[in-house]
């Protein structure tokens, strides 16, 4: 594949690095379909486990489990459906663990509908179609809560805040400490004895690497009846004689233990008359780690590389307050910030020699919320904006210029186009190799001059780079509008559908729009937010709209195409355009759409533009319009409310796909696009709708538009590069919350093959309404022309001299189905084309 790969982890959220490494090192979003504010990741054994929010159900919250074995994530479990216990404020999963044929989740929760808490069970093999609790845990006057778990070779060690554990077998006083028995799930103490387990919270497990050396950590005082504080260490095969870990009885409290590389790493104080919190190495001696003034919180230890990793909440050693991040440390290397841009980090840990890394990552954009480093990429930012002050650099001044085409080449063969945001900012991501680069933003009509940076891939560091633009006049206005529908390219008989009219200033000054208008033919039932000014049978009128420059107003409509007014396979036209503004830029100043009227449409659905005709299981695509656009429909026809919708497309990305741009949407989203090493030439598109709360609709009522909501999007295609004969076949797949995900039908647009590929489009020649039934027209230009017709395989039809504006095929008797046509004056030809007949 040529130059799309490099875009789309540009595209993705990137953060940069402090220290040697920071260059070479990028954020990629991972193949997971709900990535909303993960709960934890930890890798366990060979696998990597990610546990995440899923929706909200007032009394409940659901969550669900991916597991990554491999290079594959599993998917197939329950949903995860707990509540808060009585005396929390949150719910929080600690840990997790593979017990025999069992998945455990240990935390602070309760199951749903149950007062078993703490601890989950879900046994795969045995085919359950649920998590199960066996446990109750208490504490009087707390919350209780299993801050770890840690497997042997025959129990589960289990440490919290509690000291009351009903099973089903048997219930009694149990310390913060106990274990589960693999084989019959019997709830042990360690000790038996009057006096047993932690006096206090025990808050961390770990085994050595021999798994004989059982170390409990936490803030204690007497462990299993001997006085010992904060740190002891058991043989696994005798837990009733517990012994002080004499090299570490200056530690009062631990926090968190990670055993690693046959040592044992600990947040721990030492001396709460000094520094507070630190992290310190226990192995012969007892080492604490340079370059940390104070630990607030540690989620995770883990090594990678030489170095060992650290997430959480630290104040590094001469820093003024602490931070939130990812910290590489050793006995020697005093620590230093990796990341520590997120706006909040949940979780971390290594996995098949790659680090992930989940929270609340800002993209350039969109935002996402786990991820996978990359090693050897770097990150490249351009800001666009108006240099009206004529400084070169960005001030106060100057307008930020969303929606800009920018250009990126290098001599390894990349050439794609981009486009800066809402921001101006635009990015893409590069290896580390000297590769020279060209960015370029071409000149464009109201542009003086082109805007160009070089870099090679060895040198550059990461930083926003600006790209002043001079323009004609600093008051220039270009102000757009565009129409969608939720439906798409189809419309259904009698029933109300959701439109959008989206308005934008691409400008540089802000702009009232004296009159916005839609103008339709035969629809009934019309309704509007914000509210129009004038209704009648044809048209909606907005008056006074005011558009700041860079800014986007969507207006949404509501209108039906009455059965009496068309019949199926007839096609209904929307107009929309603007007056009263001094716009420089007039050719974007109206839109239209045309659907085609059916009797019933799929709850999911995936539409392409242009559309099959009638009978056609695939679409002639016009490869000089250079576009392809996609439509995904989704509805809600189930019993509960969904509160998350996640669209996933695999869009094929061969050499002739130069970009993926969103045309309109039914409510807000997020959109994540990045690659896959197992789906060769191919992108993962994901477009998350959070909180979308679609209305339940078990009975399938189209009418309930409110239970409903689409993405539209255009996929760019170069007209040179793409090959006769091309294929593009894709289909979507639609989670609604935690069911099973739907697939859409299949869609497919086909290139002809060479012998008939004459189109050779001109955009002053109009042909519509395409579809076509009866009769076409033509814009005023093609008057005295001669069209003609010819089938996809190269056959004449017939030609015909235009006398009008209007003509009717009649006199072709063409079946149903795609044909080309050709439009020419005498010497010149001016358009040709795809017609599609009904």
């Amino acid at each position: 594949m040529g130059g799309i790969k490099h875009i789309i982890l540009g595209i993705s959220a990137v953060f940069g690095l402090v220290g040697s490494q920071a260059y070479a090192q990028i954020l990629a979003p991972e193949d997971i379909p709900f990535t909303q504010d993960v709960q934890l990741i930890k890798t366990r054994g060979n696998q990597l486990c990610v546990i995440q929010f899923l929706a909200d159900k007032g009394t409940y919250r659901n969550y669900t489990l991916a597991i990554k074995k491999g290079k594959i994530w599993q998917r197939e479990f329950p949903v995860i459906s707990v509540a808060l216990q009585k005396g929390s404020t949150s719910i929080d999963f600690k840990d997790i663990e593979f017990f025999g044929n069992k998945i455990v989740i240990a935390g602070n929760f309760k199951m749903y509908n149950s007062s078993k808490n703490c601890i989950l069970f879900y046994d795969k093999p045995s085919g359950a179609t649920a998590w199960k609790a066996d446990y109750e845990f208490s504490k009087p006057n707390e919350k209780a809560v299993v801050n770890s778990l840690t497997m042997g070779a025959d129990f589960l060690y289990v440490g919290g805040n509690f000291t009351k554990i009903v099973s089903p077998t048997v219930g009694g006083e149990y310390l913060n400490i106990a274990k589960i028995q693999v084989n019959n799930l019997a709830l042990l103490r360690i000790l038996f004895e009057k006096n047993n387990g932690a006096d206090s919270t025990v808050n961390s497990i770990e085994l050595d690497t021999t798994n004989k050396i059982l170390y409990v950590g936490g803030y204690f005082r007497k462990i299993a009846g001997q006085s010992i504080k904060g740190l002891a260490k058991f043989k696994t095969n005798d837990t009733s004689k517990p012994v002080e870990y004499t090299i570490a009885k200056s530690l009062i409290s631990i926090a968190k233990m990670r055993f690693i590389g046959g040592k044992l790493y600990a947040m721990a104080l030492q001396d709460t008359s000094t520094t507070g919190y630190g992290v310190f190495a226990i192995n012969g001696n007892l080492t604490r780690i340079k370059g940390i003034q104070n630990v607030y919180q540690v989620n995770n230890f883990f090594t990678f590389g030489s170095m060992l990793y650290l997430q959480g909440y630290v104040k590094p050693t001469g820093q003024s307050s602490p931070t939130l991040g990812l910290f590489a440390f050793s006995e020697i290397v005093p620590l230093g910030a990796i990341y520590s841009k997120f706006g909040t980090i949940s979780g971390a840990d290594v996995y098949n020699g790659d680090i992930y890394i989940g929270g609340n990552f800002k993209a350039i954009q969109y935002e996402f919320s786990f991820g996978r480093i990359v090693s050897n990429y770097q990150r490249f930012v351009g800001r666009v904006f108006a240099d009206l002050d004529g400084s070169g650099t960005f001030t106060a001044g100057d307008k930020l210029i969303p929606k800009r085409s920018v250009r990126v080449f290098s001599n390894a063969g990349l050439n794609n186009i981009l486009q800066s945001n809402a921001l101006g900012l635009f990015s893409f991501s590069y290896t580390t190799q000297p590769i020279q680069y060209k960015v370029v933003i071409e000149s464009q009509g109201e542009l003086t001059s082109n805007a160009s940076y070089f870099f090679k891939g060895d040198t550059a560091k990461e930083r926003v780079v600006d790209f002043p633009l001079k323009y004609k006049k600093n008051n220039y206005t270009d102000v757009t509008v565009r129409m969608t529908a939720a439906t798409g390219w189809i419309t259904r008989k009698d029933t109300s559908e959701i439109y959008v009219l989206t308005l934008s200033n691409q400008g540089l000054v802000d702009v009232t729009v004296p009159k916005l208008n839609l103008n339709f033919n035969k629809v009934k039932d019309i309704k509007t937010f914000p509210a129009h000014n004038v209704t009648n049978t044809s048209s909606v009128t907005w008056n006074d709209q005011k558009i700041n420059a860079g800014e986007e107003k969507s207006f949404i409509i509501k209108l039906t195409v009455p059965s009496a007014n068309y019949a199926t396979g007839q096609s209904v036209q929307f107009n929309t355009n603007f007056s009263g503004v001094a716009d420089d830029n007039t050719a974007n100043n109206t839109d239209s759409l045309q659907q085609t009227v059916i009797q019933g449409v799929a709850p999911f659905l995936k539409l392409q533009n242009p559309p099959p005709a009638s009978g056609d299981s695939f679409a002639w695509l016009n490869p000089s319009l250079g576009k392809i656009d996609y439509t995904i429909r989704f509805s809600n026809f189930g019993k509960d409310t969904t509160n998350t919708v996640v669209v996933k497309d695999t869009i094929s990305t061969p050499d002739y796909v130069t970009y993926i741009q969103e045309l309109g949407a039914s409510h807000a989203f997020t959109r994540q696009v990045y690659i896959s090493p197992y789906l060769a030439d191919k992108v993962i598109v994901i477009y998350t709708f959070n909180n979308i709360d679609l209305p339940p609709n078990p009975s399938g009522n189209a009418e309930v538009s409110s239970a409903s909501g689409f993405i539209s999007f255009r996929v760019g295609l170069s007209p040179t590069l793409i090959p006769s004969g091309a294929s593009l076949r894709n289909r979507a797949s639609i989670y609604m919350d935690y069911e099973t995900p739907v697939l859409t039908n299949t869609v497919v647009a086909k290139i002809p093959t060479t012998g008939t590929k004459t189109i050779e489009n001109q955009p002053y020649t109009k042909v519509f309404p395409n579809p076509c039934s009866e009769v076409l027209n033509f814009s005023p230009n093609a008057v005295g022309a001669t069209i003609q017709i010819f089938a996809m395989d190269g056959r004449f039809i017939g030609a015909a001299k235009l006398e009008s504006e209007s003509l009717s095929i009649a006199q072709f008797e063409m079946l149903a189905g795609s044909y080309l046509y050709r439009i020419e004056q005498p010497g010149k030809w001016i358009g040709s084309g795809i017609l599609i007949k009904n």
